[in-house]
């Protein structure tokens, strides 16, 4: 997966799409930005 290459998803509803919005957010560096240092702190 690639964070700077454009890709297309889709949902059926919209708790589909704030799923896939949380989950591509917590994949991503920005995440920190967002939720602290927490997250990838392990």
């Amino acid at each position: 997966f690639d964070s700077l290459t454009p890709h297309r998803i889709a949902a059926v509803d919209r708790g589909g799409a704030e799923l896939l919005f949380v989950h591509t957010l917590l994949q991503s560096p920005a995440a920190e930005l967002c939720l602290g240092n927490a997250l990838h702190a392990r």
